[in-house]
């Protein structure tokens, strides 16, 4: 026996508030699947696990901004592993785009303008060396002890006095400047290559979320998917 929402017809619902909390419900999702494709929609969900990470480290940016001091240890400790964790991401984020792209999500889409922006940071970050750097050697993995070699040698035959930790009473409150420094310094990544990095990492993230969401939209809609927005208004 078929169940009734087999019977419906494939529409997307928004239902809560406006201004408020909200969902999203697909309506006969197996419709929907054959309207759109397996391939497509598997690849948009990895976009969108990607796009939760992006917010969940956003957050935290922020978290760091507003509740700890500026000038403690921690703040800055936070602040470097959060902007290399994002980096991380959205070169993993590039990745599903590209598969996202391999899937021609671009022939489900009447209007291709809201894949452009997508497609743009696709070929930004897909298999670019310099953020790949930053994915491997300061984002999700620790670097390779070589890399830490070649960064005491540079530190240590020099007259600079080093700063290897600091902190103060409290749990969680220590920082080791000196280690990161031998690693940016071991990775062969000059200034202008981190501040690029650094550039691109927070021109995507805060754009690219909203802009997936605007291509899923648009593949609903080309495929004949209505739409029903039923938040309440204030």
């Amino acid at each position: 026996m078929s169940s009734p929402a087999s019977k419906a017809s494939p529409r997307a619902v928004f239902t809560g508030s406006v201004g408020g909390d909200w969902q999203l419900s697909l309506i006969n999702p197996k419709a929907i699947r054959e309207k759109v494709g397996r391939d497509i929609l598997a690849a948009i969900l990895k976009c969108f696990v990607g796009t939760d990470r992006v917010m969940t480290l956003e957050q935290m940016l922020d978290l760091n901004a507003r509740h700890i001091a500026t000038d403690s240890p921690a703040h800055d400790r936070n602040l470097h592993v959060l902007v290399f964790l994002m980096a991380g991401t959205l070169y993993e984020l590039a990745a599903a785009l590209q598969e996202l792209c391999n899937a021609k999500v671009v022939e489900k889409m009447a209007d291709t303008q809201p894949w452009t922006a997508v497609n743009d940071a696709r070929k930004q970050w897909h298999n670019d060396p310099l953020m790949a750097k930053f994915r491997n050697l300061l984002a999700h993995h620790l670097g390779d002890v070589e890399a830490y070699g070649r960064g005491i040698d540079a530190m240590f035959d020099g007259d600079a006095d080093l700063l290897p930790a600091k902190g103060y009473e409290a749990r969680h409150s220590e920082w080791y400047p000196a280690a990161w420094d031998a690693l940016f310094r071991g990775v062969d990544i000059d200034d202008e290559g981190f501040q690029e990095g650094i550039r691109r990492t927070k021109k995507t993230h805060d754009a690219l979320p909203d802009q997936l969401i605007a291509v899923f939209r648009e593949v609903l809609k080309s495929c004949g998917i209505e739409a029903e927005d039923r938040r309440s208004k204030p």
